[in-house]
């Protein structure tokens, strides 16, 4: 969720959410796409860039790409994509 919030805030419009779960225990603003459920990830092939949550094994996202045949798909994870976007030296 506040990985969401983030790129809302910094002007991504298409956000797509994917979670495991059939329902997520917050609400989410109307115009963010939800999918759901065990074969929700299916869908990532349809995204440009994903960043993937800590508890999401990333062998589980890259099979589903290998399977699409897409090699243009991005993987970063939240920390990640921080590490690469810092304004000013990290410690």
């Amino acid at each position: 969720m506040a990985a969401l919030s983030y790129f809302r805030l910094h002007g991504y419009d298409d956000v797509v959410l994917f979670d495991e779960k059939e329902k997520l225990e917050k609400s989410l603003p109307s115009d963010i796409q939800f999918y759901g459920g065990e074969k929700s990830f299916e869908k990532i092939i349809d995204c440009d860039l994903i960043v993937r949550s800590p508890g999401i094994p990333l062998r589980k996202i890259t099979a589903i790409i290998e399977k699409s045949e897409r090699s243009d798909i991005q993987i970063t994870s939240t920390t990640q994509y921080f590490m690469e976007h810092c304004p000013c030296p990290i410690i």
